[in-house]
């Protein structure tokens, strides 16, 4: 029985797995799902956050991974806590 449970946490935490693109892609959706919510343009956000727009940009199109720094710069640009930009969005898109 033991053994049968382990098996179905196993499972869960496979499924629960993102790759990179799937987690590159949750963060650019939650990078622009804050902003529209907070009624910020992604023409402003560069500013705001202190980080390059040419940088954003390749974020948001998935073709960079941010680093740890950019998303805390994003973090505090948007108000939220870093963590918020791994969540799940909230709608899909």
């Amino acid at each position: 029985m033991a053994d049968a449970s382990w098996r179905s946490r196993r499972l869960e935490w496979v499924m629960a797995t993102l790759t990179p693109e799937e987690m590159r892609a949750r963060v650019a959706a939650r990078i622009r799902e804050i902003a529209r919510l907070k009624g910020i343009r992604m023409t402003e956000l560069p500013a705001l956050a202190g980080v390059s727009r040419a940088h954003l940009w390749d974020v948001l199109s998935g073709k960079a991974s941010p680093s740890l720094d950019f998303l805390t710069r994003l973090a505090n640009g948007l108000g939220v806590d870093p963590g918020e930009l791994t969540r799940r969005p909230k709608r899909p898109r």
